[in-house]
């Protein structure tokens, strides 16, 4: 239950409906008290954080580096031919 909140929340909040992003993060949380994006949304909505400025590095981090925590671009993090 905590993910489809926090998406409803995300996408309430693009949208301009701060409330409901709110109660919509509030269900998520109470599922799921240690749900990271819920608890980084919340975080952002606390701080002011414009929603137009949270979706723009949502969007410009690498699939990658979300997904895996790392950057492919880095030369340590490619992986060899040769191995």
């Amino acid at each position: 239950m905590p993910a489809p909140a926090t998406l409803a929340a995300y996408t309430a909040l693009r949208q301009g409906h701060g409330a409901v992003a709110n109660v919509a993060l509030d269900r998520a949380l109470h599922a799921d008290p240690d749900y990271t994006m819920a608890q980084l949304l919340r975080a952002a909505i606390s701080s002011g954080l414009p929603p137009a400025l949270l979706h723009a590095r949502l969007t410009q981090a690498p699939m990658t580096r979300l997904l895996t925590g790392t950057d492919d671009s880095h030369p340590r993090h490619r992986h060899s031919s040769h191995e």
